[in-house]
């Protein structure tokens, strides 16, 4: 008895970790997902939505190659399963950003290799790589009146 009772707790254990996330199409999304994907393509191509699961919910990220941009993913949506925007992150340009970013971003020395925009709950913060030749490069969050949220030593 307590073999089956270890086994089946076990199996139950398994199965909880193998619900893995999917990568599915527009068309298998909640039409309030599929409406706010619609939304936002900014003519831009979808390229991939994987449904991330969390307990007994699910979270939508799609992401959308935009015009006229060379990088992949240029802009990240995440959806709750009710159609809300919980997060929209977008690759964006140095020059972009409000100058009270930029001249923020200065301050570190090195050279801005990435930079996203992420708004959350309708906030926005930019989210930088800067990358120093005698230091160790740093992932720096600014806000968008340049404000210094967090600075961390980037070891990759």
């Amino acid at each position: 008895m307590k073999t089956i009772l270890i086994h089946s707790l076990i199996a139950l254990s398994l199965s909880a970790f193998s619900s893995a996330d999917d990568d599915i199409s527009l068309n298998q999304c909640p039409p309030a997902v599929q409406d706010m994907i619609q939304k936002n393509l900014r003519s831009g191509k979808l390229d991939d939505i994987e449904r991330k699961h969390y307990g007994n919910r699910s979270i939508y990220v799609a992401e959308i190659d935009l015009p006229g941009r060379d990088d992949d993913n240029d802009l990240e949506l995440h959806i709750a399963e009710d159609g809300g925007m919980l997060k929209l992150i977008e690759d964006i340009n140095v020059k972009d950003t409000p100058s009270a970013v930029t001249d923020a971003l200065r301050s570190f020395g090195g050279k801005v290799d990435d930079i996203d925009r992420v708004e959350v709950d309708g906030q926005v913060t930019y989210h930088a790589e800067i990358d120093r030749e005698n230091d160790h490069d740093l992932d720096v969050v600014v806000a968008a009146d340049g404000k210094i949220i967090r600075e961390t030593r980037d070891d990759d």
